[in-house]
């Protein structure tokens, strides 16, 4: 049998494990949005070296980046689509 100890300790482990795991889970979830933004701007750099992509069109990508990035620009702006 297990004395108090044994299974306070026990329980303080599986806490500790609970929580570790919550933040690895957001900590995976914020290198999965790094590399997306990374892979939009790639995909807006080559739209950039593009002659044919329109000054436009390259500031629309990067806009539209923004307000993912920051909520308070799609505010800023009311809403509107570009």
């Amino acid at each position: 049998m297990m004395d108090c100890g044994t299974k306070s300790s026990i329980a303080k482990l599986r806490a500790l494990r609970d929580e570790l795991s919550k933040k690895q889970n957001k900590w995976q979830e914020a290198f999965d949005i790094k590399d997306s933004i990374v892979l939009e701007l790639n995909s807006i750099l080559e739209m950039a070296e593009d002659l044919q992509a329109t000054k436009e069109c390259v500031i629309e990508r990067v806009d539209l980046l923004l307000e993912l990035i920051d909520p308070a620009r799609e505010n800023e702006k009311g809403g509107e689509d570009v």
